[in-house]
């Protein structure tokens, strides 16, 4: 017997299932979508995104002794348990893991921005349509800091592909805009990583455009 796949078949071509991403893997999904409205306008969305974005690169360097984290993002927190399990299994020592409250200014200030590359901008409207309509909370990550100069690259990419990502659509008056597979992990590319540990500290500690 055929197991309905978890995104109803209306949406497959929305979502491109079956259609070859970026990273060069094929697109589909474990779970069904998550399909919420939004109150704005995409370009509305992306004007305040753009507006308010800080680069990581322009914050002070204060935090300059560099080690390498994950961040389990606020769509994924459900895998905390055996995300930690899996970098422990992998050889990953974990010397501290704690709650970031601020996630959406984190990722707003860690990820680069593109106007005319979609994905730099749409997930934004994801998280914020998650947040402000009452459906998740998307300031809540949780951070995984580890010892261990070991690729954490090629760990977060297995441990990605084996919780796998959550589609969600975005409608705005009653018209799909955006969908989109939401992956839950996020390390940095070792050239970037002393930028994004100093963004990721300031974000802990609430200081620089994190304070108050």
């Amino acid at each position: 017997m055929n197991q309905r796949h978890p995104v109803p078949e209306k949406y497959h071509k929305l979502f491109a299932i079956g259609n070859t991403d970026r990273r060069g893997n094929i697109i589909d999904f474990k779970v069904p979508p998550i399909i919420i409205d939004s109150l704005l306008p995409m370009a509305k969305h992306k004007e305040l995104i753009f507006d308010g974005h800080v680069p990581a690169d322009s914050l002070p360097m204060v935090y300059t002794e560099a080690v390498s984290f994950i961040v389990l993002r606020p769509t994924g927190l459900q895998y905390r348990d055996s995300v930690r399990e899996e970098l422990l299994k992998a050889g990953l020592c974990v010397v501290e893991e704690f709650e970031l409250d601020n996630f959406m200014l984190f990722a707003d200030t860690l990820y680069f921005l593109d106007p005319k590359v979609s994905f730099h901008w749409k997930w934004r409207v994801i998280i914020r349509t998650l947040h402000d309509t009452g459906v998740q909370n998307q300031n809540r990550a949780v951070v995984f800091v580890l010892r261990d100069d070991k690729d954490v690259m090629d760990v977060k990419k297995r441990i990605r592909v084996e919780i796998g990502e959550t589609p969600v659509l975005v409608r705005y008056a009653g018209k799909p805009e955006i969908a989109l597979g939401i992956h839950h992990l996020h390390c940095p590319d070792s050239e970037r990583l002393a930028i994004e540990y100093n963004v990721l500290m300031h974000a802990k500690n609430k200081t620089s455009v994190f304070a108050g």
